[in-house]
């Protein structure tokens, strides 16, 4: 990669494994194991605020959010506080299923952008961004895709 970046792709199966090893006493059931078996993979860049001049960082941060402004983008949830901004975007079919997820997160410590793919169901990646500890996608548990088309 990139000096001053870092990039991940990760597979259905080491989705699984990961999972399986998380504290979280129902990660690994057998429901959340089927749900996670619809996804085909997750791919994040990310970089550390300091990793990079400040400049470069912001430059990162801000052509990442550009793209989301065409139309076939649908924000659907923004979760910020003092200390972090995080949102997620999707592509949705026709009937409103979800085929790919984003999500772009700024911190004072790192910038980060998640694409997941495959068969997306929000309360599944709640569930598994719980098992990462990966405390901003829980709140896609709360979001009801039926009443946001």
């Amino acid at each position: 990669g990139k000096e001053g970046f870092s990039s991940a792709s990760v597979s259905t199966e080491v989705l699984q494994m990961t999972v399986s090893m998380s504290d979280d006493k129902d990660a690994d059931s057998p429901e959340l194991r089927k749900m996670i078996s619809r996804l085909t993979g997750l791919k994040s860049i990310s970089c550390k605020s300091d990793s990079l001049k400040s400049p470069h960082a912001l430059t990162f941060y801000s052509e990442a959010s550009a793209v989301f402004n065409a139309p076939k983008y649908k924000l659907i949830m923004t979760v910020e506080d003092k200390t972090k901004i995080a949102r997620f975007f999707t592509i949705q079919d026709a009937a409103g299923k979800i085929h790919e997820m984003f999500m772009l997160l700024k911190n004072q410590q790192e910038i980060v952008f998640m694409d997941i793919t495959g068969n997306i169901d929000l309360p599944t990646i709640a569930r598994l961004g719980k098992a990462m500890k990966f405390e901003s996608m829980e709140n896609l548990k709360n979001y009801n895709t039926k009443s946001k088309k």
